[in-house]
């Protein structure tokens, strides 16, 4: 009676083992599935360009100090950029931060802490890059501006005035 009592443990055992596994196999694929329907979905939203257009004025976004800096730097000194970083254009999935008026140049401004290695999880160089080339898919000519260039805006200037007029990348 002892030993069939023990064997009988052991396959309980075994048996509550091996319900918990599948459990845990069958909530991973679960949640794989999820996820998959998640990404198929949303990108999906964002071909409906009602959809895009109802959620960006939803977010209400306006001008960071940085960006208010820079289209302060444009009106100035007449610079063809117009802010649209608030969802006003959008090229492919981004939104760029100031499209030119002829709509063939970008400028990026890139805060320190967003963009930075710690947040993106990549090199400061090969997020640039990617950005650039981004954008560049789409005819798209790319500024990036960090932050802490703004601090100078004698080099800031004669930086986006190069860019503007002699059609060079940087």
């Amino acid at each position: 009676m002892l030993k069939n009592d023990i064997e009988g443990r052991k396959k309980w055992k075994k048996y509550n083992w091996m319900r918990r596994v599948r459990k845990r196999r069958l909530r991973k694929l679960r949640e794989k599935a999820k996820k998959v329907y998640r990404q198929q979905r949303w990108s999906q939203l964002w071909k409906n360009k009602e959809w895009v257009a109802r959620r960006c004025e939803l977010m209400n976004i306006e001008p960071n100090k940085a960006e208010n800096n820079l289209i302060l730097l444009f009106k100035t000194y007449n610079l063809p950029y117009e802010y649209v970083g608030n969802f006003k254009k959008i090229i492919g999935r981004k939104c760029p931060d100031f499209v030119s008026e002829d709509e063939t140049k970008v400028i990026e401004l890139f805060g320190s802490y967003w963009h930075s290695e710690k947040i993106t999880k990549e090199n400061e160089d090969e997020h640039v890059k990617k950005r650039i080339d981004y954008f560049k898919r789409y005819g798209y000519d790319t500024l990036i501006i960090w932050e802490n260039e703004l601090d100078n805006y004698v080099q800031l200037l004669k930086r986006v005035r190069e860019f503007t007029f002699n059609n060079k990348e940087k």
